[in-house]
């Protein structure tokens, strides 16, 4: 019963050790694949700062595009009155608001580009998940049929080498107890034989 015993936990070890290994492929698939998505919402964060930045620039365009307009009417008033510094001075601020408002154009243009190219790259990512999602349980799918087949196969080895194993000792173990009770039925016929022996040859 012993060998019987040692040979189950020997089976039992091997499942728990398949079981192990397998566990350890599937966290590093959930490790790829969590950086993967972890990947797509950073990008996806990234997208709404930029449009969060162009549009907090739009609004600023127009703002200086309205202050641009009330200084040429400011201007244009004072050169009604023939105040022609005064009029100077109003196009030079709207010239000064009319740069800035040009190097933010330059900004929304260029983050234009930014945008575009993050939401080329997220599709791109989203599309690489769904591909190695298909991947994965495709390669699972095969992996376990493989994994039941080869199982199956070596389980049955195993049971096989248990069984024949422990057969074998059972069997040592009977042909010792048959030889103790030849032994002592050798002994038993002897000490008869000596028995009778002594009687017989008593006067």
């Amino acid at each position: 019963m012993g060998l019987f015993h040692r040979a189950a936990k020997i089976v039992q070890a091997e499942v728990q050790d398949r079981k192990q290994k397998a566990m350890s492929v599937q966290e590093q698939l959930e490790l790829h694949y969590q950086s993967m998505l972890s990947a797509i919402g950073e990008t996806k964060l990234m997208i709404a700062e930029v449009k969060s930045r162009k549009l907090r620039l739009e609004e600023q365009v127009a703002l200086l595009l309205s202050e641009e307009s009330t200084l040429e009417q400011k201007a244009k008033e004072t050169l009604r009155q023939e105040d022609e510094s005064a009029a100077r001075d109003f196009l030079v601020k709207k010239r000064e608001k009319q740069a800035k408002r040009i190097g933010f154009e330059e900004k929304i243009e260029f983050l234009s580009q930014k945008i575009m190219m993050l939401e080329q790259s997220y599709e791109a990512m989203r599309e690489k998940v769904k591909d190695f999602m298909e991947q994965r349980d495709e390669l699972e799918a095969d992996l376990s049929a493989a994994k039941a087949q080869l199982w199956m196969t070596q389980a049955s080895d195993l049971m096989d080498k248990a069984k024949n194993s422990g057969l074998e000792a059972l069997a040592q173990e009977t042909r010792v107890a048959q030889a103790q009770v030849s032994l002592h039925q050798t002994f038993d016929e002897e000490f008869e034989a000596f028995v009778r022996s002594t009687k017989e040859s008593a006067p």
